[in-house]
């Protein structure tokens, strides 16, 4: 081996957003540390720190994308949106067809 040699290193992130009303953007995102929830106001964020999601949060979460792959809003990307729900899925040990 050379000497040299520098290893990569990988990361997995992703993130979900949606509006929650007129001023207010709910972001799911996923790290090695797991799923977590936070709103952001057109101020800045709303809480102080990521809610993580429980195994249920994320049961739920896994159901609503689901259901919007199957009718697919105009302005949502399918394969982004196929991806996180593969990467939720994961996180349950299930596939992503459930």
């Amino acid at each position: 081996m050379n000497s040299s040699f520098r290893p990569w290193s990988a990361t997995i992130t992703a993130r979900l957003t949606r509006s929650r009303g007129v001023d207010t953007t709910e972001i799911i995102e996923y790290a090695h540390e797991g799923f977590t929830r936070r709103l952001v106001g057109a101020c800045g964020p709303l809480e102080h720190r990521p809610e993580p999601l429980d195994e249920q949060a994320r049961r739920d979460l896994l159901e609503d994308l689901r259901g919007e792959l199957d009718a697919l809003p105009v302005d949502v990307d399918r394969d982004d949106l196929e991806a996180f729900t593969r990467i939720l899925a994961a996180s349950l040990a299930l596939t992503p067809a459930g």
